[in-house]
């Protein structure tokens, strides 16, 4: 029999496990957790074209099984799948979940936010995904959810401009003073809002690090996006009894993604999907359309030169560089019709979107006749993506500074959108525009 092969035969014995809030210990011999280590490793997307891997030093995974053990979340994600495949587990569970003080739900939630947060409660002896839709009031139920909860709580958010909204909502949710550690600020409160930039700044001081570990509960808003960021590895000493992911968008069913994300909180413990909150009147319909348009450009699109440091770089006649460079980017007509379509579009009450490459941002930005007004960093600010909020009745908008990293940016036509049933604070993209 192949090595490989007896690596991944199930025992026939059940292997003791013992469960904390945060890790799953298989106590078992070296051999048998040696046997079990392939089963937590997962293949790196465009691990194949790096040197290491050419040259047969590194098989291209990550494997999250560390010292005999795995992450508690990502142990219940796997449960199901291992033992359908014959291996047997033998659990000691010594979890625990944070004190309960109010069991009375918020007579305001919607039905399915109240049913979130009893899947939060219920999964709270360790975490989980909670995939809802984009404007079903993530914030809201997380506030209900630390309402109802004793001990700290911390609300982690990816945005700097995100990190007020979520506070005053949070405020309005617990009625509680939210604390504050962003912005330079360090105010923690039983109830505090975060973004993980700061977070992973204070690191080594002692006395952040003191107060990190006694949070009890820790909930990362948009987890699809935390995900991509190294920094998110700072969530990791605070050791909270229960770590919760919200998300509208995950690609759950790519190891790359789910297998990090259950570790870092657990399986998906409650869906609501967009197509269930149109059909129960609290979100609204989207439609997708596909504007034709006829390229102007005839033939190949010319070559050009651009410097690169102390180094010209020059691009052939007919690439798709070049070809991307002429007939999208620096395309007048195209252009125009895209920012015909972002100045009809929006209305006071209205969001919309602009999606576009870094090149054409400026093009877009004259094209839509928006006054450029540069106010720092405080714009939507994402993983390799920026977002420009733009005030449709005073026509400004706040540009981010070039940023290497930042390759794609949206441009955002900002209002206040309502559907029926609606928070004022709840504001869905009415409208997207995909320029790229």
């Amino acid at each position: 029999m192949k090595p490989e092969k007896t690596r991944k035969t199930p025992l026939k014995e059940p292997i003791p496990v013992r469960l904390t809030n945060r890790r799953a210990q298989f106590r078992c011999p070296p051999e048998v957790q040696s046997r079990l280590k392939p089963l937590f490793a997962y293949d790196i997307p465009g691990a194949r074209f790096s040197d290491a891997y050419r040259m047969g030093s590194w098989d291209g995974k990550a494997n999250l099984m560390r010292a005999g053990g795995v992450s508690t979340g990502l142990y219940l994600e796997m449960r199901a799948e291992l033992t359908a495949a014959g291996w047997k587990f033998d659990e000691e569970d010594i979890r625990r979940r944070p004190t309960r003080h109010r069991k009375v739900p918020d007579p305001n939630a919607r039905p399915y936010q109240t049913k979130a947060v009893e899947a939060m409660v219920k999964a709270s002896n360790t975490g989980g995904v909670v995939l809802v839709a984009t404007g079903a009031g993530k914030t809201r139920l997380t506030g209900d959810l630390f309402r109802q909860l004793a001990g700290r709580s911390l609300f982690i958010v990816d945005e700097l401009t995100l990190l007020e909204q979520a506070r005053g909502e949070l405020a309005a949710a617990t009625g509680e003073e939210v604390g504050i550690v962003g912005r330079g600020e360090f105010r923690p409160k039983r109830i505090t809002a975060a973004t993980i930039q700061t977070l992973h700044r204070h690191r080594d001081d002692p006395a952040f690090v003191k107060w990190f570990r006694e949070v009890d509960v820790i909930v990362i808003d948009e987890l699809h996006l935390a995900l991509a960021k190294r920094n998110l590895d700072v969530v990791k000493l605070a050791q909270p009894l229960a770590s919760f992911g919200l998300t509208a968008t995950i690609e759950w069913e790519k190891p790359h993604v789910r297998m990090p994300a259950a570790a870092l909180c657990g399986p998906i413990i409650f869906r609501y999907q967009m197509a269930t909150g149109v059909k129960e009147g609290y979100l609204s319909e989207g439609v997708a359309l596909c504007v034709k348009f006829e390229d102007p450009l005839r033939g190949m699109a010319p070559g050009y030169s651009f410097r690169r440091g102390n180094e010209w770089v020059t691009v052939e006649t007919g690439s798709p560089e070049a070809d991307y460079r002429y007939r999208i980017a620096l395309s007048g007509p195209r252009n125009e019709m895209i920012a015909h379509l972002a100045r009809d579009r929006p209305k006071p009450d209205e969001t919309m979107q602009l999606r576009c490459q870094r090149p054409r941002l400026d093009a877009l930005i004259r094209a839509t006749r928006v006054n450029v007004h540069r106010l720092g960093i405080a714009a939507h600010l994402l993983q390799r993506e920026a977002a420009i909020r733009v005030d449709v009745q005073r026509r400004r908008c706040a540009r981010l500074p070039a940023r290497n990293e930042l390759d794609r940016l949206i441009l955002e036509l900002q209002g206040a959108h309502r559907v029926s049933g609606r928070d004022a604070d709840e504001r869905p993209v009415a409208a997207q525009i995909d320029a790229v």
